[in-house]
Order: C-alpha cells, then sequence, then structure tokens
C-alpha cells in the first residue's frame, strides 16, 4: 500500500511540470511532456514493419498491401523470430538520459509515463495480442536492481489495454551478463538458454515489453522459445528502439 501511494504521488507531481523544460505541464497532463517538448521526442519515421529500425527510403521494399508495409534487408532475408515491433521513441537523447533515470536511478514514475505513452501508440495502431510477457529477470539481478523495469512498463500496459499479464510461464534461468557492455555478437551468445519454459502458455498471440530494443537478441531469444511452445504470433513492446537491424 505504502509503495502504491509513493508511486501515485510521485506520478501526480511528474505530471505537473514537463520533464525536460520544466514548465507547467497543462496541455498534455498525462504524458510528463509539455506540447512543444513533446513534438521534438526522438521518433522513428519510416520504420521496418517487422523488427521496428529506421528504413532509409533508399533501402524501403513495399509489399503489396492494402495499407503500405515496408521491410528492411535483414528481415527479408533472414526474418526475425518475432512479427512486429512497437517503440514508442527512437533511443537517443532524450529519451535515452530519461531511460537511464528510470531503470538505474529508480525513478519508478517515469516508467508509469513511459508506460501511458506507450499505450498511447499501441492504440493508434491494430494489434491481435492476447497477452503481455515483460522480459523476466534472473533473481540475483532482480535483488541488485530492486525491481523489473519491464513489468514496471507491463503493469500500466496490461490494466489500460485490459490484456493479462503473464508474470510465470518463463523464468530467466541465466545469469547473463548486462548486454549493454557487449557486442551483437556477443549479446546472442549471452543470451544463448538463458529462459526457459515451465508452464503452458494458452495464448496464441503475445506482447513482449522491454524497455529497449538494441540488437533484439533478448526479444528472438524469448520469441524463438514461445513459437516453439504454441504461441503463433509475437510482438515487441518497448518505449525505444535502437538504430539497427534486428540480429
Amino acid at each position: 500500500m505504502v509503495y502504491n501511494w509513493l508511486i501515485n504521488s510521485l506520478s501526480r507531481l511528474a505530471r505537473q511540470h514537463c520533464y525536460l523544460c520544466g514548465e507547467g505541464n497543462h496541455s498534455q497532463p498525462d504524458t510528463g511532456f509539455c506540447q512543444a517538448c513533446r513534438l521534438d521526442l526522438p521518433k522513428i519515421s519510416p520504420a521496418c514493419n517487422q523488427c521496428g529500425t529506421h528504413v532509409p527510403s533508399t533501402f524501403q521494399h513495399h509489399e503489396a498491401s492494402s495499407a503500405p508495409v515496408i521491410r528492411c534487408g535483414p528481415c527479408l532475408t533472414q526474418p526475425p523470430s518475432f512479427d512486429r515491433v512497437i517503440a514508442s521513441f527512437a533511443y537517443a537523447e532524450p529519451i535515452k538520459q530519461l531511460i537511464g533515470q528510470f531503470k538505474y536511478q529508480r525513478q519508478l514514475a517515469i516508467g508509469e509515463l513511459f508506460a501511458h505513452t506507450l499505450s498511447e501508440t499501441i492504440l493508434s495502431t491494430t494489434t491481435r495480442v492476447e497477452a503481455i510477457l515483460p522480459v523476466p529477470l534472473h533473481p540475483s539481478r532482480l535483488r541488485q536492481r530492486g525491481f523489473n523495469q519491464a513489468l514496471e512498463l507491463a503493469r500500466p500496459l496490461a490494466k489500460s489495454l485490459s490484456l493479462p499479464l503473464l508474470l510465470d510461464p518463463i523464468i530467466r534461468q541465466k545469469n547473463t551478463i548486462e548486454q549493454s557492455s557487449l557486442s551483437a555478437k556477443e549479446r546472442r551468445r549471452n543470451l544463448k538458454k538463458a529462459f526457459t519454459i515451465r508452464q503452458t502458455i494458452p495464448y496464441k498471440a503475445i506482447a513482449i515489453v522491454d524497455d529497449v530494443m538494441t540488437t533484439g537478441s533478448t526479444v528472438e531469444e524469448l520469441s524463438v522459445l514461445l513459437k516453439l511452445n504454441g504461441v503463433d504470433y509475437v510482438e515487441v513492446w518497448c518505449i525505444a528502439r535502437a538504430h539497427g537491424g534486428s540480429a
């Protein structure tokens, strides 16, 4: 109860002023950003419809469809196991700094505001997702950090979108090295067999939730595991997508 009260109090305080310029935040009170700063936040456009990375116009491939579908070269030649990425922002300043404050300085109110923005992004499109899976943390990493940033995003998302939250089916059995310190090849090796499934998942379409997607190694490993265990469709929902392919 004390935890919920503290988070709600901090969130109300945060919504009164813009996180970036500090001005009174009256036009967009639920986002944490004033209208001017919100318009300046880094976006990914145009983006690959599968991996979510920015696709320059000269490298775009448009598929025959009633709605425009853009795919990047890597997704055409070696598509990832997940089917779609939805990200609110590009992983650039000032979003990068705010995510760092949320993740490493325990400013959980920022996470709640990001969840609200991500919910808006998801609702602006069409999705067939039936349940939400936050990326699991290893118990030792959870004790060290004190919270799972993916779960802090997934909880308000599940509530606002009226979707079940999956907390038990998949666990992180391997205490991996922090991904941010590794190359793309090292990340893939680091995450090999990092997760295990321990319960049947009664849904066919799952959204994996995380704070940032960089190379996509984490969500790729989870997507493979999900699809080997009866899931047909996987989306990735994240605050920010870093520039680069899905490998």
